[in-house]
């Protein structure tokens, strides 16, 4: 416990420096500044307060009806005064709270999208849901940990406030408040120390049973269609129960840890009164002191007992702060490679395979072994077969996210090469942004109108709301329109390739004609992967990859009789078979 405690502050504290040291580091430390500063203030209220409430009981119990006046009046000043510093400290909490929770929201955004992270993340599927961690996690670690963290400053200034008071009335409260503190703690930590673990099962837990609540909304149609809505609900039931079987978990422990958290806090309130009552019945002190003693001593005993009464926030913090260290370790660590056994060469007049050999990610099973071929800028390419992991495996590893195998890819620049996954972009901001967003060119408004009448989806962005509405594509778009979309989107980037999963899939013969009719007019040069029979009469050559890593070129009229080599100076160029066939 004692460990991750200290891990845990050691993370929050260097977060708590690059806080304060970024560009909202003025705004930070004004915000702290005002804190700190109404943290004092109340403390010393509290002081003051002790002394009216001394003086106030000593006035009732002397039957002093003056007096009674006075300190009632005084009583009500402080509280009040006490009341307006602990709004404006509340106020400036969840400022400073928010003003945190944002700046490190953003940074673990930008962190997340940079360098494609997201993706080698999720390929690798090291964190369970990071959506959960940036938005959720981030909110609960900015909040326990500021709450924390001043509740343990504000201990630390009450203890020290009333040490003098306490001891002014005797030094044997202060000596037993010290010894209590520390026997309260070592019970606390050795009763509660599974509440570490399950608080952080707990969060996972909760995330994956909001997880599968999500794809069950996005895949609503596939479900209801399949008939597979009984096994979704078997589904959502099991992770339900889990989450329920371990908060029971957490019951348990918090019940025990109750018994004596409970327990210990009663006893506080009659600690004092059994030191001080006997002095009050010698006539050593006034009545005054004897409740006085006792505000003072839960006061200070607050500084040394935040193991006791916070034990189930500390868990939580602890748990909170794991989640979101191994979530910034794994996006650290998912940065793509400067090196790896498959090489990426920038050329912008090309694309070519020289040795590629691809594995599959978990079994290792060969995907393509030492694939070698070129395409010239001019020339096009489908890729067709039986393997489909293979077909999916050489997209990604063109666009640079497969590192299982080596060899060697040449290919032009992000400017220079487009790439169009199976999967449309659907992300939800205007069709603007989603068509030129990520392109140095500016096309103008009548070029984006010229491109989408062209490619027939026209139309249908104007029932949408047209190019600047901010829409979700799926709930308003039809497959093959928002496939028509990732289509213009290359087309009004104009590269010099551009290399298509699955094209055809959502298309008709008619759109797809079309469509590499406008590439055509365009000089972008095409890989395609599809369905031979429908696209080979679109393409100058054919690699068909076979199953068990092996593959053939050949000509879109030719049958599988083995790799073709083109002649010098044709735009597409390969190897010879070398026994792949």
């Amino acid at each position: 416990m004692i460990g991750t405690q200290n891990r845990a502050w050691t993370r929050s504290l260097r977060t708590i420096q690059l806080f304060f040291s970024s560009g909202l580091r003025w705004s930070a430390i004004a915000w702290f500044a005002s804190l700190l500063t109404l943290l004092l203030s109340l403390s010393l209220l509290n002081v003051v307060n002790s002394y009216v409430g001394r003086d106030f009981m000593t006035s009732i119990s002397d039957r002093k009806w003056k007096g009674f006046i006075f300190y009632a009046a005084v009583y009500i000043g402080v509280f009040a005064l006490s009341t307006i510093m602990a709004a404006f400290y509340r106020f400036s909490e969840e400022r400073l709270r928010l003003l945190w929770r944002g700046w490190l929201t953003r940074l673990l955004i930008d962190l997340y999208m940079s360098r494609d992270r997201f993706y080698r993340l999720k390929a690798r599927d090291e964190v369970d849901n990071p959506d959960e961690r940036i938005t959720e996690d981030v909110k609960s670690y900015t909040q326990t940990t500021l709450s924390f963290f001043l509740m343990t400053l504000n201990a630390g200034i009450t203890s020290l406030a009333f040490l003098g008071v306490l001891w002014s009335i005797t030094p044997l409260l202060v000596l037993v408040a010290l010894l209590y503190a520390a026997v309260g703690s070592a019970m606390t930590i050795l009763l509660g120390r599974p509440l570490v673990l399950l608080a952080n099962l707990q969060l996972q837990k909760e995330a994956d049973l909001r997880y599968h609540l999500i794809q069950t909304r996005e895949t609503a149609e596939a479900i209801a269609t399949t008939g597979a809505s009984k096994t979704v609900r078997e589904c959502l039931r099991a992770r339900l129960a889990d989450v329920i079987a371990n908060n029971k978990r957490i019951i348990e422990v918090t019940r025990n840890l109750g018994f004596f958290t409970n327990g210990y806090n009663y006893l506080t309130q009659i600690i004092p009164l059994v030191i001080v009552a006997p002095l009050y019945i010698q006539g050593r002190v006034e009545f005054g002191v004897v409740t006085q003693s006792a505000m003072a001593f839960s006061a200070f005993l607050s500084g040394f007992s935040l193991i006791v009464t916070q034990f189930e926030t500390l868990s939580s913090f602890a748990a909170v702060t794991n989640r979101l260290d191994t979530i910034a370790e794994a996006l650290e660590q998912s940065r793509a490679p400067t090196s790896g056994p498959i090489e990426i060469v920038t050329d912008e007049s090309r694309v070519a395979f020289e040795g590629l050999t691809l594995r599959s990610r978990h079994e290792q099973r060969p995907l393509l072994d030492g694939l070698s071929l070129e395409l010239t800028h001019g020339g096009s390419l489908l890729i067709a077969g039986p393997d489909s992991a293979a077909e999916s495996a050489l997209f990604l590893a063109t666009a640079g996210f497969w590192e299982e195998g080596q060899g060697r890819i040449v290919r032009p620049g992000p400017e220079g090469m487009a790439f169009v996954p199976n999967r449309p972009l659907t992300i939800r901001c205007s069709l603007r942004s989603q068509l030129v967003g990520t392109s140095i060119r500016h096309p103008s408004d009548d070029e984006i109108h010229r491109i989408l009448e062209r490619l027939g989806v026209a139309a249908a962005v104007l029932r949408a709301g047209g190019i600047d509405a901010e829409i979700h594509g799926p709930s308003v778009l039809s497959p093959s329109d928002l496939r028509l979309l990732d289509l213009a989107r290359v087309l009004l980037a104009v590269p010099r390739f551009a290399f298509i999963d699955r094209m055809g899939s959502e298309l008709n013969a008619e759109q797809v004609e079309n469509v590499y009719r406008l590439f055509r007019e365009a000089a972008i040069s095409v890989i395609s992967i599809g369905d031979r029979h429908r696209l080979e009469g679109y393409h100058d050559r054919v690699l068909l990859i076979l199953g068990e890593g092996r593959w053939q070129v050949v000509r879109p009229s030719e049958p599988n009789a083995g790799a073709a080599s083109s002649a010098s100076g044709e735009s597409f160029v390969t190897d010879s078979d070398r026994g792949h066939a």
